[in-house]
């Protein structure tokens, strides 16, 4: 029997996590996991292990809405129209088009973080490998 101590889901990919008590599932795993991603300029996922202090930046789901936080600054991120412009991105060796989400938002991050980046969202018809 498998037993879960602890639930954490990482809405935004490399950003801090959110600890669940429960969470629904949906075609992508859990509800909300890694829907998000931040991206350089080029559309190449940016990670903790190249800017640590993506880890600083806190997330958090509320009325269904994302919202970041760094120090005393917070941003509520918009929901993505999924008529957003898509851009290319790229994890690792896979491509795919995500959506786009606010300049408001790229400008946050792009402060915090020193480079500049973009917030992505990957809509329901995204389909990523993955390798087992």
């Amino acid at each position: 029997m498998i037993n879960i101590s602890e639930l954490y889901i990482y809405p935004v990919k490399s950003l801090a996590g959110i600890k669940l008590t429960a969470s629904k599932l949906s075609p992508f795993g859990l509800q909300y996991d890694r829907r998000w991603m931040i991206v350089d300029s080029q559309g190449q996922f940016l990670s903790q292990r190249e800017m640590a202090n993506m880890a600083c930046i806190k997330t958090n789901i509320i009325n269904d809405q994302l919202v970041l936080t760094y120090d005393d600054s917070e941003i509520v991120v918009p929901t993505v129209d999924t008529q957003s412009n898509s851009i290319q991105v790229t994890v690792w060796d896979d491509s795919f088009k995500a959506s786009h989400v606010s300049k408001d938002v790229d400008n946050w991050l792009t402060l915090i973080l020193g480079k500049e980046c973009q917030l992505v969202f990957m809509q329901e018809d995204v389909q990523r490998q993955i390798d087992l």
